[in-house]
């Protein structure tokens, strides 16, 4: 692995805490918690939801993707579903090995 190279795992841990932390001081303001503000996000798209929620998800979503072009968001998008199936098939494999650690690469 180069030098300059930084963990995969590490980047997206570091985008979530992002979020995470610009959610939290934003949510703030309505009285929420980050858990409620997510919950409630995807509660607005029920019926009679509160609309109240809408322009702070907005300008999180918007913020998120801020000076990525629509094929980088494209990008990022299959990158971290990759990420998911991946870790996905890591756990799947550990239980059918009874948890044995394995080392198939570096994250």
């Amino acid at each position: 692995m180069l030098r300059d190279q930084e963990y995969v795992g590490l980047l997206i841990a570091a985008a979530q805490r992002s979020v995470k932390l610009a959610v939290q001081r934003r949510a703030r303001a309505l009285g929420l918690t980050s858990q409620q503000f997510w919950f409630v996000n995807a509660a607005r798209e029920l019926p009679g939801a509160s609309e109240r929620i809408a322009p702070l998800a907005a300008s999180v979503r918007t913020a998120v993707v801020r000076g990525m072009s629509p094929r980088e968001q494209q990008a990022l998008c299959a990158a971290l579903r990759r990420v998911v199936a991946n870790v996905e098939t890591f756990v799947a494999k550990a239980e059918v090995e009874g948890g044995r650690p394995h080392d198939g690469g570096h994250a």
